[in-house]
């Protein structure tokens, strides 16, 4: 039986990696804008660190060395779909905020919260492109969005559980490549 039939999800192990980097760039977002009297934060050290490691991702030499087949092309569907899926919601969240020139702290981090149900929503989507354990992480972060916004906890808290569940589920991703599940 050849590799492809095995293996129903070939990229996994890039998955990982990726939920590894997501993760800790999701961590840099602790480091506070130093200007501000209240916590908001610095969005600059995450965008350097996600697009260094979205960049890996979509790279094909990473895609050919590290995956064990191509995705079928259901997969990549899904896989388009959960990208237009995280746009629209994004877009969705930002919109209200648009033409305001003075944003309230609380208005902050009502948009970081739900950019984050965002990304969590949008994991969904990769389910049938990575296995069930995309299942058990957006589980959880929705879970952590949730609680965080229910209790108006710090967005610290948010971000600290976020990445530490991405960085988890990545490593597992690392460790288990490839499986069914």
């Amino acid at each position: 039986m050849s590799k492809a039939k095995e293996f129903k999800y070939p990229r996994q192990f890039i998955n990982g990696v990726w939920l590894i980097t997501a993760g800790i760039a999701t961590l840099l977002l602790l480091i506070p804008v130093q200007t501000t009297p209240v916590f908001l934060p610095n969005p600059i050290f995450f965008i350097i660190v996600y697009s260094l490691g979205l960049f890996w991702q979509l790279n094909k030499k990473t895609r050919a060395k590290f995956s064990i087949h191509q995705g079928t092309k259901q997969q990549n569907r899904w896989a388009n779909f959960a990208l237009i899926l995280l746009l629209g919601l994004v877009a969705l969240s930002i919109i209200p905020s648009i033409g305001q020139t003075n944003l309230s702290a609380p208005h902050v981090v009502t948009i970081w919260r739900l950019i984050f149900l965002s990304v969590s929503i949008h994991f969904l989507a990769f389910t049938p492109v990575h296995g069930k354990l995309m299942l058990i992480l957006s589980i959880l972060t929705i879970v952590n969005v949730l609680i965080n916004w229910q209790l108006s906890l710090s967005l610290n808290y948010l971000f600290l559980i976020d990445g530490s569940i991405k960085i988890i589920i990545g490593i597992i991703y690392v460790k288990v490549s490839p499986i069914n599940f």
